[in-house]
């Protein structure tokens, strides 16, 4: 029995330094390729759509490949365990529109910045429930959610008073950032929209698990960004670029391509994790570790890019990614708490 219980602490303690590792890789990746002046030119990768379509290219892929080699059955109810795909139209637009919105945000705010309000996603999934699904929520959840808004207005409201020269402010008011930040608050409702319908769709499929959700999600993302792609091919005047300008650009900066492969393998791994964790350990481990990815992904940007930050503004950070543990702390839930008791 020891023996057994120092195997599952290894294997915990695996998947947890698997999760922090494939996240921080692919948030150092994606804040690099997002913020470098590429090439001669100086020029800046601003192709967020073809980035999702890449990342969707390769979920659907391992997903599909999971699914055909653990599931047994029809190859149809093995990759949609008998969901019509119909079903998640809406909720792949939305998830669509989350990425779509987040990853464009790095063209006007940095990553850390990113990640932090990023983490106030429980805010429209609240009220997303309790709007489209009516759900009730505990005390501790709404507490929860103070925090992050005091959080996050202690980190916008606060700059480091200097700065040396080779670093930069990690974030400052002006038009930019402005839009940068409208464009997360977007990835945020769109995080509420989706969030919510997922769970419905798993509520009335029982069958359904975390790789068929991963496949249909990323299937039809993939082709609503491969269709804005290839509309926009040789159309100068849309935001979206489109292939032969994408295949342009790294054909300039054939640098850039390689990062494009790390940051798809960096997400892909972190889902499985993810996954992994989900399945052996329960939510609460994946909601600790992630809680603590986060704000280890915060500190590896600020070294490794050299963001200068105020000690008001590392105030802010801790009481957003500490939010719900803390407030689970202070509001126990009762019901969970009868549940341990039991």
């Amino acid at each position: 029995n020891h023996s057994h219980s120092s195997t599952m602490d290894l294997v915990l303690v695996g998947l947890m330094v698997g999760v922090w590792g494939s996240f921080m890789a692919y948030g150092w990746v994606l804040e690099d390729i997002k913020s470098t002046a590429w090439g001669d030119q100086g020029e800046r990768f601003k192709d967020t759509d073809f980035l999702i379509l890449a990342q969707s290219i390769g979920n659907t892929v391992v997903a599909a490949t999971l699914l055909l080699a653990l599931k047994d059955g029809p190859v149809l109810t093995r990759l949609t365990a008998g969901v019509p795909q119909s079903r998640w139209l809406l909720t792949s637009l939305a998830y669509l529109g989350a990425h779509k919105a987040g990853i464009g945000a790095l063209d006007y705010i940095t990553y850390p910045v990113q990640v932090l309000v990023k983490c106030c996603k429980p805010i429209p999934v609240l009220l997303g429930e309790v709007v489209i699904a009516k759900e009730k929520h505990p005390p501790s959840k709404w507490l929860s959610v103070c925090l992050l808004v005091v959080g996050v207005v202690i980190f916008v409201t606060n700059k480091p008073s200097k700065k040396s020269a080779d670093s930069s402010v990690i974030f400052e008011w002006n038009a930019a950032s402005g839009y940068g930040l409208f464009l997360v608050l977007l990835a945020l409702i769109c995080d509420g929209v989706y969030g919510p319908m997922q769970n419905k769709i798993k509520q009335e499929f029982t069958g359904l698990s975390a790789h068929n959700n991963m496949l249909s999600m990323n299937l039809i993302q993939g082709i609503f960004s491969l269709v804005q792609v290839g509309m926009a091919d040789g159309v100068p005047s849309v935001s979206i670029r489109g292939f032969s300008d994408v295949m342009a650009f790294c054909q300039r900066n054939p640098a850039i391509v390689p990062m494009i492969g790390y940051m798809v393998l960096t997400m892909i791994a972190g889902n499985l994790f993810i996954y992994e964790l989900q399945s052996r350990y329960g939510s609460l481990s994946v909601t600790t570790t992630t809680t603590l990815r986060k704000l280890c992904s915060i500190l590896f940007s600020v070294v490794y890019f050299n963001h200068a930050m105020a000690q008001s503004q590392w105030l802010g950070v801790l009481v957003v990614v500490f939010a719900s543990p803390v407030s689970k702390f202070l509001l126990p839930d009762k019901k969970e708490a009868s549940k341990k008791a039991q």
